[in-house]
């Protein structure tokens, strides 16, 4: 009798038989050996098909699912990530996926779950650097540096060589400080322990460009390429590497050619990243230094726009206003330069105080108020909550609260 066996069917069984090895090795003991390392570090290997195929074929083994989100959350797919962690199997113990959670609710900007999770985390595992790392990250997000310093100080302290970490160490002081020379220290202390790191080496090079070490900077952007990993991180950083390399171009020995090529970094830059207010005023620079008044005009104001506290933003604008024959704008434009200069020391002086006195309330408020009137909007709201979380049904805080979000509102 002849046999109903195709070629194709012969061709197929060395592949059907893989896919039952595989089945098989994902599936066996999942209560006794899914928490296996040796088989975790096995699963880590697979493509997410397999992981994929796997949580589907094995809903309460919980490490499929724990990997996939891993990867989405490193891909930048917040969403995926946190909707794979959500279909863990419920009463997983692992602390791994905790913490993952926790990473998960922070990149999604759910600060305060992420905060929860993470400090609930750190009853069982104090040291981890990564849950240090979040807290900090948290803070950052919620746009309070200072208060974010001492958690990243100790990430980094715990995991040198974590290079979030050290970012994101650098990021809290270039918000709270600018561009200062302790800055530039956390950046190469960071390279020092992380020698490859692309990230690093960038920040540095925007730090010496904000500090004028144009010749460091432009050394360490020799060879700026797109970075190779596909994460938002390296996205954004490529970004701020390529602005940081137009404007040394048009600050340091620029001529007609490095000034042609800032132009094209500054608007390449914000193609991939158009909230960058300082890119937006170096472009508008570049317009007053060839006369074009229009464009210079456009790129100012869309900068204080983003950044309407910054005054060397408003600097130039008077200028151009003039040019293109505005002067009602060219005086308020300089009435608010002024304003900005003779309060920029104020506001530092008074930040400063309240890392000695966080609980003088007065102080607290003045410099929210202070902080409102120069419409930095974000900084006072970080100020206000500072008081409400302590006293949440405090009158003056609260008004001031209702004064932010109205000024918000208006934009």
């Amino acid at each position: 009798m002849p046999s109903n066996t195709t070629a194709a069917d012969a061709a197929g069984r060395p592949g059907r038989r893989r896919w039952v090895q595989i089945a098989f090795i994902l599936g066996v003991g999942v209560g006794v050996f899914s928490l296996s390392p040796a088989r975790v570090a096995l699963l880590e290997q697979l493509p997410d098909s397999l992981l994929t195929w796997s949580s589907r074929v094995f809903p309460q083994d919980p490490w499929p699912l724990i990997l996939l989100g891993e990867r989405r959350l490193a891909a930048g797919e917040t969403r995926a990530a946190v909707e794979a962690f959500a279909r863990v199997p419920e009463g997983t113990q692992s602390l791994r996926l905790g913490v993952d959670l926790a990473d998960a609710l922070r990149a999604a900007g759910r600060w305060d779950q992420s905060e929860a999770q993470a400090r609930q985390l750190l009853l069982l595992e104090p040291n981890s650097s990564r849950l240090h790392r979040i807290l900090g990250q948290c803070w950052l997000g919620r746009g309070d540096p200072g208060a974010a310093l001492g958690s990243l100080e100790t990430a980094v302290r715990l995991s040198p060589h974590d290079t979030e970490a050290w970012v994101s160490l650098a990021e809290a002081r270039i918000e709270r400080d600018g561009f200062r020379p302790e800055t530039a220290r956390v950046w190469e202390e960071g390279r020092r322990r992380n020698p490859g790191s692309v990230l690093l080496r960038w920040g540095l090079a925007e730090t010496c460009v904000g500090l004028g070490r144009f010749a460091d900077a432009e050394l360490l952007l020799q060879g700026l390429s797109p970075p190779t990993q596909g994460s938002p991180r390296a996205r954004e950083w490529y970004a701020r590497a390529l602005a940081a390399r137009g404007t040394l171009l048009r600050r340091y020995a620029p001529d007609p050619a490095r000034c042609a090529q800032a132009d094209r970094d500054l608007t390449q830059s914000l193609l991939l990243n158009p909230n960058q207010p300082d890119a937006r005023a170096e472009l508008g620079l570049l317009a007053v230094d060839r006369g074009d008044w229009r464009a210079a005009r456009e790129a100012l104001e869309e900068a204080v726009r983003l950044r309407p506290y910054a005054h060397p933003f408003w600097f130039p604008l008077p200028r151009v206003y003039r040019a293109l024959s505005l002067p009602t704008r060219a005086h308020a434009a300089e009435a608010r330069f002024l304003k900005l200069v003779g309060t920029f020391e104020t506001v530092h002086r008074e930040t400063e105080a309240l890392e000695a006195t966080p609980h003088d309330v007065s102080r607290r408020l003045r410099l929210a108020r202070l902080l409102l009137e120069r419409d930095d909007c974000d900084a006072a709201r970080v100020q206000v909550a500072r008081v409400l979380s302590d006293a949440p049904t405090h009158g003056d805080a609260l008004r001031l609260q209702r004064e932010i979000e109205q000024t918000q509102g208006k934009r």
